[in-house]
């Protein structure tokens, strides 16, 4: 990882990650559907389980298929390039 690249305007890392975002909905939406409909109560009461285990295959799924996407960024710098002076 190049932690300079972090800090920049123009860098090779994207400001969020969307993967990530995708795998907390999913089971925050599943746990509030069979919490306020009474369907699925074992989703709910073993939310940490199965919360933990479904962000963590939507996660998986979802950085697989975003990353063979064409929105990749430069390849990043390595330190020694950023910090090099002439």
């Amino acid at each position: 990882m190049d932690v300079p690249s972090l800090y920049m305007d123009d860098h090779a890392y994207p400001a969020i990650n969307i993967a990530g975002f995708i795998a907390f909905g999913v089971p925050v939406a599943l746990t509030l559907l069979s919490l306020l409909t009474g369907t699925m109560n074992w989703f709910y009461d073993y939310g940490w389980f199965t919360g933990s285990a479904l962000g963590a295959i939507v996660y998986y799924v979802a950085s697989r298929i975003l990353a063979s996407s064409p929105q990749a960024g430069p390849a990043p710098m390595m330190v020694s390039e950023v910090t090099e002076q002439p």
